[in-house]
This record gives C-alpha cells, sequence and structure tokens, in this order.
C-alpha cells in the first residue's frame, strides 16, 4: 500500500464536492449522521441503504455517503439513492478515486450529527430499532462515548452466514482503558459514538487498520456499552473485494504490527503511557509468529521511523531491531 501524504490527501479532499440535495435545508440540526464509505460494492450497496432508510427514529437523522468513484455500478446507484431520497441522503465524491484515507477524512468533516453510526457498503443492519435504542442510551449517559452490538458473517461467495465471531469476553461493556488498548474485539458496523473527533491525528497517516485507532482516540472521552442483549447482530459481509479479507494471513499480520506500532506512537507522544506499553505488547505478540516486514517501494514502514539503519524480519529479535528498539526505548 503506498504512503500518501497528508498534502495529497488535503489536495484530493479540496476537489471534492457533495451532490445537490436538500437535507441541510430541511434538516437543518440532524441529531445523528450515518456515515457510509463505499468503493465498488454495487452488489451491495442497495441493502445497506436500505437497512439505514428502514430504521425508525424519533429524530432526525441524515445519511451521509463518501462514494469513490466506483466504476461497477456503485456511483450510478448511490446517486439514484441520493436523487430519490434528496431530503435525506448526502452524497460526497470526486470525480477520480480519493481512496480510503481521502474518503474517511471527507466523511468526518461532511457529518453534522451530535452521534454517528459506522457502515462500510458492503455491510448491513438488522434491527430497525439500532439506531433509536443506541441514541436513547448515550443521551442518557454522558458518560459513555459510543456503544456497540453483536454482528455475525455473510460469505457472499457462497451465501453461508456464520454465527457471531464475538467471543464471551468481547460482550462487555468496556471502560476507557479497554477503549484506549482495544481490549476487546468492536466491530465498526455496530458502532454508535459521539461526534468528538474532529481532527485526525498525524500517526492516523501511518495507520493501515484506522477502525482500531478510532475506538482507542474515543477511549479518551469515555466508556463503551455492549448493547447486544437489546439489538439485533448486523451483517459483516466477506467477499473478495474485501481490503481486509483480500489479505492473505502473513500480510494481515504485518498491516495490524504497522498500525499497532503507530497506535503505540501515538499515545506514547500523548503521555498515555501505559496505553502505549499495551500496544507494544500486542505488536511483540505478533512478531513472534516471525512475519517479516513488507518491503515495498514507497511504503512508510515502521523501521525508517524508529531505525532506518536497521531492516530486519519483525520477530527476528536481533538486537537494535525496530521491534527491539520499540520493546527498550523509554516511554
Amino acid at each position: 500500500m503506498k504512503q500518501i501524504s497528508q498534502e495529497e490527501i488535503a489536495r484530493r479532499i479540496s476537489i471534492s464536492f457533495e451532490r445537490e440535495n436538500k437535507v441541510c435545508e430541511q434538516m437543518p440540526q440532524p441529531l445523528l449522521s450515518v456515515r457510509i464509505a463505499t468503493y465498488q460494492h454495487a452488489d451491495f450497496i442497495r441493502q445497506c441503504i436500505d437497512s439505514v432508510l428502514s430504521q425508525e427514529t424519533d429524530f432526525p437523522f441524515e445519511i451521509v455517503i463518501g462514494e469513490d468513484f466506483s466504476t461497477d455500478g456503485t456511483r450510478e446507484i448511490v446517486f439514484g439513492y441520493a436523487d430519490r431520497y434528496p431530503e435525506k441522503i448526502r452524497v460526497i465524491t470526486a470525480d477520480m478515486n480519493v481512496g480510503i484515507k481521502a474518503n474517511g477524512q471527507r466523511l468526518r468533516k461532511a457529518c453534522r450529527g451530535k452521534y454517528i453510526a459506522l457502515l462500510e457498503g458492503d455491510d448491513h443492519w438488522c434491527d430497525p430499532g439500532k439506531l433509536q435504542k443506541q441514541v436513547d442510551f448515550l443521551e442518557a449517559n454522558p458518560d459513555y462515548a459510543l456503544c456497540y452490538h453483536d454482528f455475525t458473517m455473510l460469505d457472499a461467495v457462497t451465501g453461508a452466514t456464520g454465527p457471531s465471531p464475538l467471543s464471551e469476553y468481547d460482550r462487555r461493556d468496556a471502560d476507557a482503558w479497554i477503549l484506549q488498548t482495544c481490549d476487546i474485539w468492536i466491530q465498526t458496523l455496530t458502532i454508535c459514538h459521539r461526534n468528538v473527533l474532529h481532527e485526525m491525528e498525524p500517526e492516523h497517516m501511518h495507520v493501515l487498520n484506522g477502525d482500531n485507532f478510532w475506538i482507542s482516540l474515543l477511549g479518551g472521552f469515555g466508556k463503551g456499552k455492549w448493547m447486544g442483549d437489546v439489538i439485533k447482530p448486523g451483517v459483516y459481509r466477506q467477499h473478495p473485494g474485501g481490503i481486509w479479507t483480500a489479505l492473505d494471513e502473513p500480510s494481515r499480520i504485518a498491516a495490524q504490527m504497522h498500525s499497532y506500532f503507530w497506535i503505540a506512537r501515538y499515545h506514547t507522544r500523548t503521555g498515555n503511557i501505559n496505553v502505549a506499553r499495551r500496544w507494544k505488547e500486542k505488536v511483540m505478540a505478533l512478531a513472534e509468529q516471525g512475519i517479516p516486514i513488507p518491503q515495498e517501494p514507497g511504503v512508510a514502514r515502521p523501521e525508517q521511523v524508529v531505525a532506518p539503519e536497521l531492516i530486519v524480519q519483525a520477530g527476528s529479535g536481533k538486537p537494535g531491531g525496530w521491534i527491539s528498539r520499540l520493546v527498550n526505548r523509554n516511554t
């Protein structure tokens, strides 16, 4: 994955635009924004949007879709929905593919709600009362930053559905420590959170697994509430075109190590030392599997930041390697 500079991301956001709609005029103060990022989801995006339109609430909410110049028909489908629901759906797009980072940032800037519910264009919800239940809870409990629930897996190729992959350990409330260290699995499509993350931290530029960083940041604003007992599970769809699904196991682990390194760097920089140590432990746990750091040109590898003169296998344990430096350096 080629590293893109913040300047280039800013340029791509600057050439993005919002399709004409009546949402801001007819809904000047939405209580919630549903944030949908989509790219090449033609086979799934209808079910995704329909699951949002079927939500039953006593408050106004907007649907903000970041359509990243799909070429498989997704773009036309999204535009069609926006034309049919001009008072509900906003579409942020550009006449080029801007990429995951820029699409995410322009969506974040566009969401006006007090709360944000997250959804990808290939996933969908199953409980029409999901948003009402989550907003009711957050309104009544200001010490909570987010709430979340269960989900099931759907194989888009075979059509097979599987049970929830969450363990009993994951099915619980989370204090600030659990959120900041991501010590339980919270799936993005289940989250509704307070709109408190207005600017992305510089380390986010290097994080490949952005969901963990997002949840870790939210942990600085309050606790998390498990609502799997009152909300039906959502559906996470696995398909060959999925960014994470498409990676083989070594690449997935390497990406996680890279991301965890930068999350640790963020918490070190901001003085949250114990949380930083926990993320370092996560990096080491993955390094024990002996996964090499990707050597692709243009990738900002962790060793380029910590020890540019020593490029070694992540799990080698050799003195001076970036993993060793990460663990042994003063926090």
